[in-house]
């Protein structure tokens, strides 16, 4: 997913006019929960007194989500091809433009090059919004990352490169890189789920690096507690592996035991007390109003070094989460958040430690922090000549 934010500044000393454009290439139907991401720049935007327009395939869907009807919304199919032609039409119109881009992983190989001719001759400048926390925290196979980073930190027109990574706050990669906070609406619903039967939530992708392997022992270990998975993709457990995994002709014996760990999910998902559906929510409301009915969530912190937009937004909702223990910056914004929750991998195992976790997490409150003034403040910073 790409998106693209156009701040204008004066056009005269006269007249001051604050515009930011903002272009999303997502196709209808296949934004999910991060519609709610674009919904929250716009608003926060406009809060810090800025004249906004959006252009996206889906643009008028956002409209009763906007705190303000002064947000232009524009519906417009847009792709990599077109993409320098928009820009072209836009920039000039202003005297100063700053463009702040939200870049998805699916597009690691863009060639933002291609735009510097468009962004130099409209006066402008430009900002990157990304994940880089593979190479922020030393895991490996960063390569890809390293190259996206430095070939824009080496682009002269590009200003800062964000990272919603709190790693990012005290790292020599680059002078550009710079620290954004996560932030994620608060839906504040109703808790319907009964207090006789604890439910163990697990949301977003079925995958081994999010923790379902782990959720599924957990669940053959607590047969009295019910496990309510809901999410997409197909759970490829013979594609587990461990984190120090070599090959299957350097450490036959390692590649045996992920066979055999392949297999015991596979026997697990049929557990009677674990239900995996796949159903799609159209916006986050949606989803907390169905996260709103497990107890708790869970989650592995330890297995990937991202973030988690689904589990910081149960957070916000009210809903705890417990997850494993790992350098991540999931680990670093859910603990900021709600230290109660962070599991120890080795404890994995016993029941008698994860049922006194479980008592623990709902008799505990969650704190609320104020990122949404944290986000403004950035947004509104990076901006100062």
């Amino acid at each position: 997913m790409l998106r693209f934010y156009v701040r204008a500044e004066m056009i005269s000393d006269k007249t001051k006019e604050c515009r930011y454009l903002v272009l999303d290439l997502t196709r209808k139907g296949s934004q999910g929960h991060f519609i709610q991401a674009s919904i929250d720049i716009l608003n926060a935007l406009h809060e810090n007194g800025e004249s906004v327009s959006f252009m996206a395939e889906y643009a008028h869907e956002l409209i009763k989500s906007l705190r303000s009807k002064q947000i232009v919304l524009h519906n417009e199919s847009l792709n990599e091809l077109n993409l320098k032609a928009c820009l072209e039409k836009e920039i000039f119109k202003i005297e100063r433009t700053h463009i702040l881009i939200m870049w998805s992983g699916e597009l690691l190989g863009f060639d933002f090059t291609s735009l510097e001719e468009v962004i130099n001759l409209g006066n402008a400048d430009l900002s990157i919004i990304t994940n880089a926390s593979r190479i922020l925290r030393g895991w490996p196979n960063y390569s890809d990352e390293l190259f996206f980073i430095k070939k824009l930190s080496a682009i002269p027109c590009v200003k800062t490169i964000w990272i919603w990574d709190p790693a990012a706050k005290n790292q020599s990669i680059s002078s550009k890189i710079r620290w954004l906070p996560e932030y994620h609406s608060s839906f504040t619903m109703e808790r319907t789920y009964k207090n006789s039967r604890i439910v163990v939530g697990f949301y977003g992708s079925l995958s081994i690096n999010r923790g379902l392997g782990d959720l599924l022992l957990i669940a053959a270990l607590n047969p009295e507690l019910t496990f309510r998975v809901k999410g997409y993709g197909n759970p490829k457990f013979f594609s587990w592996r461990p984190l120090n995994y070599k090959s299957k002709y350097r450490n036959p014996i390692q590649f045996v035991f992920s066979l055999l760990v392949g297999f015991t999910h596979l026997m697990l998902v049929h557990l009677k007390n674990v239900h995996i559906t796949k159903p799609y929510f159209e916006d986050d409301e949606m989803l907390v109003r169905d996260m709103s009915t497990c107890s708790v969530l869970f989650y592995a912190a330890d297995r990937h070094p991202y973030s988690s937009g689904i589990n910081l937004l149960a957070l916000a909702a009210g809903i705890p989460v417990i997850w494993l223990k790992g350098n991540s910056a999931a680990n670093d914004n859910l603990y900021e958040r709600f230290p109660f929750g962070i599991y120890e991998r080795r404890h994995l195992l016993s029941r008698r430690r994860f049922r006194k976790k479980l008592s623990q997490v709902l008799s505990c409150e969650i704190a609320h922090s104020n990122d949404w003034e944290t986000l403004k403040h950035a947004l509104k910073e990076s901006h100062i000549e």
